[in-house]
């Protein structure tokens, strides 16, 4: 996996990722081909994003779980554990703590783009510099079946979804991997 720091809308070195044999195939939900670019691009990001179920609609990027844990008890972010039910627990007092997604989260997203027909992966997260979830995204990269360009976009929360509307416009644009991320 290479990586790169920043985003569209911040700075950062830019790093290429592997090269992959291109040709046409198929559109898939939330992998995107132009007519300038075949390089099939599907863009991942972590619940940690905030991003909008609005935003993961129009951008067709695949969202990955970060736990959180209240009263000890361990939950998967927009999957087991809703905002308002977390909010309402928070007020009652909970205790509240979180975990990055496993590796393994990462791998099945990487995976799922790929059987979809993306030839690379542009995988955006919060910053290294605030959390560990950009490094288990790295682990899972390794074995993704499909290049992946990891993004440190140095920030945390919603932010990090304004750089996945970055990559989305980059993408629909027609713009490769590299020029995604």
């Amino acid at each position: 996996a290479k990586s790169r720091t920043g985003c569209l809308l911040g700075h950062g070195k830019r790093t290429d990722p592997r090269k992959v044999p291109r040709g046409p195939a198929p559109q898939s939900p939330g992998v995107v081909a132009t007519e300038r670019n075949t390089d099939r691009v599907a863009l991942v990001t972590d619940s940690g994003s905030q991003i909008t179920p609005d935003l993961v609609r129009r951008t067709r990027t695949r969202v990955v779980p970060l736990t959180i844990v209240l009263d000890d008890t361990p939950y998967l972010e927009g999957i087991d554990l809703t905002a308002e039910r977390f909010y309402r627990r928070l007020e009652a007092g909970a205790s509240v703590s979180t975990s990055t997604a496993a590796p393994g989260l990462f791998l099945d997203a990487y995976r799922s783009a790929a059987d979809d027909g993306a030839t690379s992966v542009v995988s955006v997260h919060t910053g290294t510099n605030l959390s560990g979830t950009f490094n288990a995204a790295r682990v899972a990269a390794d074995d993704s079946p499909v290049p992946v360009t990891l993004v440190d976009t140095e920030q945390a929360s919603f932010p990090v979804a304004l750089c996945v509307l970055a990559a989305h416009e980059a993408r629909a644009d027609g713009a490769g991997a590299v020029d995604v991320a």
